[in-house]
């Protein structure tokens, strides 16, 4: 057999330079671009609950949680808000990551996996090289537009990188040292992984099976159970749920762990569907060969920097794999090996004849079973963006791998150019170097979140407009986790009592009502009625709100969709616009008049505006991927509910002896405005039609005056371009005053309108189209004979 000489060797410092750059770059960038405040995701619900010692929702995040207390309760102590806290512990998860990417790559250099060229004498450049593409992998990895926006989010995902970085890391080591020490510290990483994320699975199948496979572990039933305890203790911090959760309940954990059955349905997932992302309607879902497909195209045009790295990534691949049969002379490593702790695996000859070019295949397969696998499992639904952002946060897994192997792949090539001369070493340097230029560039616009305070905002517009000890119903994520997060962390507006209307459906509710004092529930858990669920004691809406009207005085409210409706409810209640969520009335409640409604509406509004009007997520920076689109799209739709309320209750009200000029006025000059900045709006022909049916009221109105003025909620936000660009749009103030000129521009807008409502895509499936459009024609056909 032919013996590969191993290249030339770094001393320990040698070995500590790529990691501990790569590390120290990583995080000068990561704390220099991460935000002081919660991001969007789960990123506030699982702070809530390290704050707390609480339940995340299922698997549950044991390990995250009690790091998220820990460094919260350390980080208090200067001053530094838990969110922030726990988004620099992040940030070390992905800087380390970044830095074990590196140290993977050197090793897989050094000794010779690659299949270096060797001589007998060495240059200094050919130990430079090896360091400087180990390096830039790493980095390339820390400038991943995925890796650095969950590096720098209180997020499960930055450590589960770490732990995957680890378990490689490990794997690689043993198949170079072959100790003992090493295949159980693998076996604990394993363990323990799966306490963070249970998708480190696909990573730690084809490796465990590699190493049973190549030490021939099933033959030697001592290590294999000291093995087997290690993998256990990993996974032993599961324990802890049902430990904290009856040291510490409290309100809006998840689950019932503290029993057996509540415990494995929370660890497997079962209330989401186990080896599921969506428990939705995923009919038409993308297949797996669609779903790859869409994860290269966004690894190689995005993730990795730039497309021409995919040509690393496949050479990379091809090393490690078409490695051919050889025996690696490591006499000395074996040796202390041997007099240390070693694998028995048949005999000592055969440690000196291991081929380690093995372990090269164990992390191919791992890629490729991962990608199989997984997005065969995987169902969420990528035709929608925000689902599609969501699916791809689990392609940080194959991508930490893809990143090894560019480096790999970058090693080679450099080694192949610098063969001949210092000065093509130095060119291949230069040329990485470049590339990571421009990878950072690309990445770092979309990324720097220090300004990102969306969600912490977000949160306070909710609250803030809620009455004193008032009772907030949730069915929407951002609004939930953000709630919070302000909630159990910052000890904002404790006085509201908010609940998860999902959560309150599943039936291990009725463990949980004990923790919500201030609020009666007249069953075990909210369900649908005349259900089966419904007869065995579960209660419906109506049936919560009729127990807890009178003792929260009407102040009840609900975000986001109602989970499920009954009869009693639809007749007996109405949701009334309150800023960004809605207030539960029951019909013909008193002060129902529209001026009433509009004064009331809009105070809330001012409270809104004045948390958000300088700090709406900008369109190009956060697309429909992210979570905080999510928010700019509430915004409009609930400032766009109001109007459209109020607009309704002014044409019912006309003609009643009340006045409703200025909440047609008001109306029809907030709906314009959500259609200049909301270019989804702009395109809804109800928009279009309900402008229409505002300018034509504010015509027909008999009151005498002039045009309202609207009130400038956004004034003194340091947001003049908000409002200022409906001065193209909107009467002066100085013709406003003239009756005929203001029904004159009234009427134009209504023409305008509605003719844009008639040519619009989809307007004939509004039910009132014929209507409007029989309204429309014979007043042009009226104008037209006028003129004639």
């Amino acid at each position: 057999m032919k013996l590969l000489q191993p290249s030339p060797t770094p001393t320990f410092i040698g070995h500590a330079i790529p990691f501990t750059l790569t590390t120290s770059i990583s995080l000068a960038i990561y704390l220099r671009t991460v935000s002081s405040s919660i991001a969007g995701g789960d990123a506030g619900e699982l702070v809530a609950e390290g704050c707390q010692l609480g339940t995340a929702h299922p698997p549950g995040y044991p390990l995250y949680t009690i790091l998220v207390f820990l460094v919260t309760k350390f980080g208090r102590t200067f001053g530094g808000s838990p969110a922030y806290c726990a988004n620099v512990m992040s940030c070390f998860f992905g800087a380390i990551t970044s830095g074990i990417i590196s140290q993977c790559v050197l090793l897989l250099s050094y000794f010779n996996v690659v299949g270096s060229s060797s001589s007998s004498t060495s240059r200094p450049n050919d130990a430079l090289i090896p360091l400087v593409a180990a390096t830039a992998a790493g980095l390339l990895n820390t400038f991943s537009p995925l890796a650095w926006q969950y590096s720098i989010s209180a997020e499960v995902f930055s450590l589960h990188n770490l732990f995957v970085s680890l378990i490689v890391y490990a794997t690689i080591q043993l198949a170079v040292h072959k100790t003992n020490c090493l295949l159980l510290v693998g076996a604990f990483l394993c363990g323990i992984a799966l306490t963070n994320q249970h998708t480190a699975i696909l990573l730690e199948i084809p490796l465990v099976l590699w190493v049973i496979l190549r030490t021939v572990l099933y033959k030697n039933i001592l290590l294999m159970t000291k093995a087997a305890l290690c993998f256990v203790s990993g996974l032993s911090i599961y324990a802890t749920l049902p430990i904290l959760a009856l040291r510490f309940p409290h309100a809006g954990s998840w689950g019932d762990v503290t029993s057996l059955s509540g415990f494995i349905r929370h660890f497997l997932r079962s209330d989401y569907g186990t080896l599921q992302l969506f428990s939705g309607d995923d009919t038409g879902s993308e297949g797996t060969v669609e779903r790859v497909s869409l994860w290269l195209y966004d690894f190689a045009t995005i993730q990795a920097g730039h497309p021409c790295l995919i040509i690393f990534l496949v050479w990379g691949c091809i090393l490690l794999w078409r490695r051919p049969k050889t025996t690696y002379n490591r006499e000395k490593h074996v040796r202390r090996s041997l007099q240390r702790d070693q694998i028995k695996i048949t005999s000592r000859s055969k440690v000196a004849e291991w081929d380690t070019s093995d372990v090269g295949r164990s992390l191919v397969s791992s890629l490729v079973f991962y990608l199989v696998v997984f997005h065969t499992l995987a169902n969420l639904p990528l035709s929608e963006p925000l689902l599609f952002g969501v699916h791809q946060r689990f392609w940080m897994q194959p991508n930490i791998l893809c990143f090894i192997f560019i480096g790999v792949g970058l090693t080679k090539c450099a080694q192949i150019i610098s063969k001949k001369s210092m000065s093509r070493s130095i060119f291949a340097i230069t040329a990485m170097s470049l590339v990571l230029r421009c990878s950072y560039y690309k990445s770092i616009l979309i990324s720097d979140q220090k300004t990102n305070e969306y969600f912490s905002n977000y949160a306070r517009s909710i609250l803030d407009t809620l009455p004193q000890n008032s009772l907030l119903l949730i069915n929407y994520d951002q609004q939930w986790t953000s709630v919070r997060y302000l909630q159990e962390c910052e000890n904002i507006r404790t006085d509201v009592s908010s609940i998860n209307l999902s959560m309150m459906s599943y039936k291990w509710w009725e463990t949980k009502r004990k923790l919500y004092p201030k609020v009666s529930f007249p069953g075990t858990h909210y369900t649908m009625e005349n259900t089966q669920q419904w007869i065995d004691g579960g209660f419906t809406l109506s049936e919560l709100l009729d127990a807890n009207y009178q003792s929260f005085g009407g102040k009840i409210f609900v975000g986001g969709r109602i989970t499920y409706t009954d009869q009693s409810y639809l007749s007996e209640y109405d949701e009334i616009p309150h800023g960004l969520v809605r207030h539960i009335m029951k019909k013909n409640y008193e002060d129902g008049t529209v001026e009433s409604f509009r004064k009331r509406s809009l105070k809330a509004w001012r409270i809104v505006a004045g948390h958000h009007v300088n700090n709406l997520p900008d369109e190009t920076k956060y697309p429909r991927e992210t979570w905080e689109w999510t928010i700019r799209r509430e915004f409009f739709d609930h400032f766009m509910s109001r109007a459209t309320h109020l607009l309704d209750m002014a044409v019912t009200m006309e003609g009643k002896n009340e006045p409703v000029l200025k909440s047609l006025a008001e109306a029809a000059f907030w709906l314009e405005l959500s259609a200049v900045h909301d270019s989804d709006i702009s395109l809804s022909p109800a928009l279009k039609k309900n402008v229409g049916l505002a300018y034509m009221h504010m015509v027909r109105n008999k009151e005498k005056m002039a045009l309202p003025y609207v009130e400038d909620i956004f004034s003194g936000k340091n947001n003049t371009d908000f409002i200022s660009v409906m001065n193209d749009i909107w009467l002066s103030q100085k013709l406003s005053s003239r009756e005929n000129d203001w029904k004159s521009w009234a009427s134009q807008r209504w023409q305008t309108s509605w003719k844009e409502f008639l040519d619009m895509d989809g307007a004939k499936e509004e039910p009132s189209y014929y209507q409007v459009k029989a309204i429309y024609d014979t007043v042009m056909d009226a104008s037209r004979k006028k003129k004639q």
